[in-house]
């Protein structure tokens, strides 16, 4: 008689680098992600974003940066991150949303959302971002 063997295991929690120069505003969506179950990298750079996605590959799922970095524009980041496979997709935080069709397309394609918005308003989106992991979610 054939028995199953089951491996029970909780889901692999989503890896999100929060790339924001502000440390208020980087320790504030640390801490809400990290109560949503995500695991976190918090950091102020774009190169240290970059740093660890050499680290941690496979272990990103998305990254949730400052359109303004201290240390390199949109598109930089985005080169850096192309540069790690697999490639985490991108979400940005910006001022106001974005009505220049040149930055847009520099952007190519990463989600952008409001800096003020609601925490949860920026999880939904780095949620849709990291479709392939699953954080815990008990809203």
């Amino acid at each position: 008689m054939e028995s199953a063997v089951a491996e029970l295991a909780p889901p692999r929690a989503a890896g999100l680098i929060i790339v924001v120069p502000d440390l208020l505003l980087r320790d504030r969506l640390a801490t809400y992600f990290l109560d949503k179950g995500f695991r976190v990298w918090a950091v102020p750079r774009g190169s240290e974003a970059d740093a660890i996605c050499a680290r941690h590959a496979g272990e990103v799922d998305a990254v949730l940066a400052d359109i303004r970095l201290p240390d390199a524009s949109p598109a930089e980041l985005l080169d850096w991150l192309a540069g790690h496979a697999p490639t985490p997709p991108c979400c940005f935080l910006a001022d106001r949303l974005l009505s220049s069709p040149a930055l847009a397309a520099r952007l190519r394609g990463a989600g952008v959302v409001p800096r003020t918005a609601h925490p949860a308003v920026i999880a939904e989106m780095v949620r849709d971002a990291t479709a392939g992991a699953t954080p815990r979610d008990d809203d």
